[in-house]
């Protein structure tokens, strides 16, 4: 069968949270939060990747049926209203912070059965179960779906520096302590005016 029949797309979704938008006002010259919107669930990290054009692998129904795409995936009850300018802020923040990524070339096909996807995980995706969605089509339509979890957590100093504040909370305040004193002598002795 040739490659071309099948479509294979894959979706990591990192830990639900809720999270509030804010719109900043000007009020007699001062910037103030006026109005805000609260998003329930919503992930904190998305990448759906796919190995062509997500509307070149079914139709707009069926890929909103199954979420696929960002668009269907981001919210759990509806899809992305583009006129909701609170939406479209979120939206857009998030993929400038490459925490919402569509790749609709990022999965690449190794033989006819077996594929690749390589996804982005940038440093500010936050640790957690994510869960791995893989959903093959054939011909415009959905044929198999399996569902994984992959656990990101933090390794090295950055894992070390978390797990201390956790697990010797007093220590570690007395040690970040120290040292903010200790910075401050130096500061003031190597800038010290004679």
């Amino acid at each position: 069968m040739p490659l071309r029949s099948y479509d294979a797309v894959v979706t990591v979704t990192g830990p639900r949270q809720d999270l509030i938008v804010r719109r900043r006002e000007r009020v007699f010259g001062i910037w103030v939060n006026r109005s805000s919107k609260t998003f329930i669930a919503v992930p904190s990290y998305l990448a759906v990747s796919a190995n062509r054009p997500f509307d070149t692998i079914a139709s707009p129904e069926i890929l909103h049926y199954h979420r696929v795409g960002l668009q269907h995936s981001i919210f759990l009850d509806q899809s992305v209203d583009q006129d909701d300018p609170f939406q479209t802020n979120f939206i857009n923040t998030r993929i400038l912070d490459g925490l919402f990524v569509a790749q609709p070339r990022g999965v690449s096909f190794v033989s006819a059965t077996v594929f690749r996807a390589d996804i982005p995980l940038p440093k500010r995706a936050p640790i957690g179960i994510y869960k791995v969605d893989t959903q093959i089509f054939a011909n415009g339509r959905p044929i198999t779906e399996n569902s994984s979890t992959l656990e990101v957590e933090k390794v090295g100093v950055p894992q070390f520096v978390v797990a201390s504040s956790i697990k010797h909370s007093l220590i570690y305040g007395l040690a970040t302590m120290g040292m903010a004193l200790l910075t401050g002598w130096i500061a003031s002795v190597a800038f010290r005016r004679n």
